[in-house]
């Protein structure tokens, strides 16, 4: 596996872990779905030593450093030059909103306000926010890059309030729902790694519903769970229980089996499911 890819999944773990207390007074105050367990207050958490010098680093050497209008090239000149990088613009927003949460940081908080105003310039009237033309759309990684847009922007709405974002959010949720499900076109069909990638939209689909409360978004969950268990699905669940070990489920990638497992983690919270 590419060691800055296990870097970041680590960073991602850590993230989740990390104190949620946000420097800004505009941010959403509740979710409109309360999950059936929440995690421990780590509520004036500090940090010291490595810990907190690689948080410096991350902020002043990578989010206050990366070329933005890179990351932003290709949805505003579509199509991209290949074909998942549609990805970094909506990691980096996650990575941002969550680090300018923990400092609020202003010269943070400017680069993704731009970052998002140029992105949702970008979106289509009907929801679509990736980077391929249209006789391409859903096919390879783009659905994986919605996901990562999906992640970023609420994360950003997280941080922010910004209702601009949350809505856009929405409209990429909406198209998913109209695109993908029974009668629909398949999503397993619509990405690689034996569908791995595309149905790791589940984590952002979650989060969609915990926001907003809207069924559709849960019924979509559930059918990517559905399309899970299926003969040419990844079986991420029956094949975990069955023979518990992680390279034998779908093509045995862990970036995109750890994606998802980030998902049924989210989908837990607010079902309560023993087994997800």
């Amino acid at each position: 596996m590419n060691p800055y890819k296990v870097v970041l999944l680590v960073i991602h773990s850590i993230v989740l872990l990390l104190p949620m207390d946000t420097r800004s007074q505009q941010a959403p105050d509740a979710d409109a779905v309360a999950p059936v367990f929440t995690p421990a207050d780590y509520g004036g958490t500090s940090y010291t030593g490595y810990v907190a010098d690689r948080m410096d680093v991350n902020l002043v050497k990578r989010l206050l450093a990366i070329d933005v209008d890179a990351l932003l090239l290709p949805y505003t000149n579509r199509p991209g030059s290949q074909e998942w990088i549609g990805e970094h613009i909506g990691k980096f927003l996650h990575a941002g909103s969550y680090m300018y949460r923990l400092t609020g940081d202003e010269r943070l908080r400017e680069r993704l306000d731009y970052a998002v105003e140029t992105l949702l310039s970008t979106q289509l009237p009907n929801g679509y926010l990736g980077t391929y033309l249209e006789e391409n759309y859903w096919t390879s990684w783009d659905v994986w890059a919605h996901k990562y847009n999906l992640i970023g922007l609420l994360a950003y709405y997280k941080a922010t309030g910004n209702e601009a974002a949350f809505e856009a959010a929405r409209k990429i949720g909406n198209l998913l729902c109209d695109t993908f499900g029974v009668g629909k076109r398949d999503i397993i069909s619509s990405g690689h790694h034996v569908g791995m990638a595309p149905t790791s939209v589940l984590e952002p689909m979650v989060i969609l519903y915990r926001l907003t409360g809207e069924q559709r978004y849960l019924d979509f969950c559930f059918y990517i769970l559905d399309a899970w268990g299926r003969r040419v699905g990844p079986k991420l669940l029956g094949g975990r229980l069955d023979h518990g070990q992680g390279n034998r489920i779908a093509s045995g990638k862990a970036y995109e089996r750890l994606s998802r497992l980030g998902g049924l983690m989210g989908l837990s919270r607010v079902t309560g499911h023993a087994d997800y």
